[in-house]
């Protein structure tokens, strides 16, 4: 059984995705962020932490690893995603919130699951970036700015660790029906949809395969990859 620990699990996504994943017996799932979870399920162990707390992710780690004796896959969605401004008009808090959040939380999660990997004798490193970064649309120079710098460190991290037997990749997921998604209306539905190649929002599956395919071990020596669903890039 394979053991993936996700952080950021809570958002309607990452739930989607972990319940699709769990209906894979060969894997156990620990997941953790600042909110609860709805999902119940005997291979699925959540816990409330800020991913931006160092100590607490590391001590978090660090129990995965002694309960399994391993950890396989980091899969990282953490993050803030809200904001949405002209540069202009954006606050020193807004910028906090999505540039230091959102990289470091990606920086802690994979720099303490790192020795764990090692010990492990290799694993998948997959982080979670956006196609918003590749599309300078207005509005997004803050969150796309953040996700940009996931690429990149993660692109530098794969190179770093290649020789450990770890891959490292980022997913830009295209647009993803939801819950939240669909509260935001037809206009917005249609003008996100307009911005993808495929003219359609994604499903669960395609991403969860990709999880997949990335995160075996016969795929090892796919890292450093930028992989879109939906669009060029």
């Amino acid at each position: 059984m394979d053991i993936i620990c996700i952080t950021g699990d809570t958002g309607s996504i990452a739930s989607a995705l972990i319940e699709n994943l769990l209906k894979n017996k060969k894997y156990k799932i620990y997941g953790c962020s600042r909110s609860k979870t709805k999902i119940i399920n005997k291979n699925y162990n959540h816990k409330i932490i800020d991913t931006t707390n160092q100590n607490k992710i590391k001590k978090w780690f660090n129990g995965v690893f002694k309960i399994e004796k391993k950890i396989d896959i980091l899969l990282c969605l953490s993050g803030t995603t809200s904001g949405g401004n002209l540069v202009y008009n954006y606050t020193t808090e807004e910028f906090n919130a999505n540039i230091l959040s959102t990289i470091k939380s990606t920086f802690v999660c994979n720099k303490e699951v790192l020795k764990y990997l090692i010990k492990s004798k290799g694993g998948s490193i997959i982080n979670i970036s956006s196609i918003a970064e590749k599309k300078n649309l207005i509005g997004s120079s803050i969150y796309s700015s953040a996700k940009s710098a996931i690429s990149k460190f993660t692109k530098i991290l794969a190179k770093e660790n290649i020789n450990f037997n770890i891959n490292a990749n980022v997913i830009l997921p295209m647009y993803i029906e939801n819950k939240e998604s669909k509260k935001r209306g037809n206009i917005w539905k249609k003008k996100i949809i307009s911005m993808q190649d495929t003219k359609k929002f994604g499903e669960i599956n395609s991403f969860v395969n990709l999880v997949c395919f990335l995160s075996n071990k016969k795929n090892r020596l796919i890292t450093g990859q930028e992989i879109s669903i939906g669009t060029v890039i």
